[in-house]
């Protein structure tokens, strides 16, 4: 939520300049509100000339900039309200925001463990600090930090979700499925698990399973392409093309750029015969690829085994959302594009790892954050959670 118009005015100001301040601190979050962070960020820079040693007003400067993607700015300001307010762990949490949207991880971990010093009891501190450690591949500790998280808090629904993904990525399966199953019952309705679940049962080859969960998911949340990409892959495994190509297509039309879900949607259509609609798609997740992402892909941690191409998993949150697109896109696409030009039956859908590991937005669990306006992806602001699909 939006910081109150009294903390600022209350320190002292004279009548005239508090009236100046919570017009300004008004007219600012109206925009902040209408989407004109430009315009927002020039009203909170004069804020911050007019009360220049008060903290909060620089830290409404930083998230302006951040909703803008001034990250440079916004680490400046925030770290000037550090300065002022050194107690205020909500800046050292909003800066290490700022730090993973950057991708300067190790700096994100330090400002979340100087939270936890402070206060050890703040699990947002603590699961911040642990999916940075998962985003760094830290897996040990990342797991080892989501355990004490559940220790202290049994309810965090995010955490729970996190470790059961966690145990499926890495070799133990069964009882990562038997983990999620078990929060089931909890998250009925969170799209999120329910995608989770049914990549779990996609790698198992349970479909029947793995396609009731996406159609859950679907129902839990219709504007998230993952579910679409997960009941379509799983539907051509079936044999069930028609249905197979009525998913694809709505995940393509909420996802129309991503040259994974257009690979896809190209290998459902060779195999229901339509030759020429199947070129068009594989050229079209060429020309995406090469068109977002060239020279920014970054090499896995780790790569998957070749059941794990056709799966993903989501995170409720954690790493921020980055601009480039996953390794070997352009060449799983091309390959496939070959595929289709001599007819040949295919196998598989990717032949690449790492074609699947990309990021996108979730919705967060507001059980666990607070809601308010943009800026930072952390309590005080309370927006949408950037987060990754290793």
């Amino acid at each position: 939520m939006t910081e109150s118009p009294d903390i600022l005015v209350s320190g002292g100001l004279d009548e005239e300049l508090s009236i100046v301040v919570e017009k300004a601190i008004t007219l600012g979050g109206e925009m902040m509100d209408a989407g004109d962070y430009a315009e927002a960020a020039r009203v909170f820079a004069g804020l911050t000339e007019l009360v220049p040693d008060n903290a909060v007003a620089h830290n409404m400067l930083a998230a302006a900039f951040s909703a803008s993607g001034n990250f440079n700015d916004a680490e400046k300001s925030l770290r000037q309200a550090i300065k002022l307010a050194p107690e205020n762990t909500e800046y050292r949490m909003n800066l290490g925001a700022v730090y993973l949207t950057m991708g300067r991880l190790r700096k994100a971990m330090q400002e979340y463990a100087s939270v936890m010093r402070v206060d050890a009891s703040d699990m947002e501190a603590k699961y911040q600090y642990a999916s940075t450690c998962r985003a760094r591949g830290r897996k040990d500790e990342f797991e080892a930090q989501l355990r004490e998280i559940l220790e202290t808090d049994p309810d965090h629904f995010s955490a729970k979700n996190d470790l059961g993904c966690h145990l499926i990525q890495t070799n133990r399966l069964d009882a990562g499925i038997e983990f999620l199953e078990s929060i089931l019952d909890e998250g009925a309705n969170n799209a999120v698990l329910l995608s989770n679940l049914g990549n779990a049962y996609l790698i198992k080859n349970r479909l029947e399973e793995a396609r009731e969960m996406y159609l859950r998911a679907i129902v839990a949340d219709p504007t998230a392409p993952s579910p679409h990409v997960g009941v379509a892959t799983t539907e051509r495994h079936l044999g069930l093309i028609d249905q197979a190509l009525e998913h694809g297509n709505k995940a393509v039309g909420l996802n129309p750029g991503d040259p994974m879900v257009l690979n896809l949607m190209g290998t459902i259509r060779r195999e229901a015969g339509q030759y020429d609609a199947a070129m068009k798609e594989f050229n079209k997740a060429i020309e995406s690829d090469h068109h977002n992402a060239p020279g920014k892909t970054q090499p896995s941690p780790s790569q998957p085994s070749p059941r794990e191409l056709e799966c993903r998993f989501h995170r409720i949150r954690g790493a921020p959302k980055r601009s480039h697109l996953p390794e070997g896109a352009t060449d799983s696409a091309q390959t496939n594009l070959g595929w289709h030009a001599s007819r040949r039956s295919v196998g598989c859908l990717l032949r690449r790892a790492g074609f699947w590991r990309r990021y996108t937005v979730l919705p967060v669990d507001r059980r666990d954050r607070g809601q308010g306006r943009q800026g930072f992806p952390s309590r005080s602001f309370g927006v949408e959670a950037i987060v990754r699909e290793p």
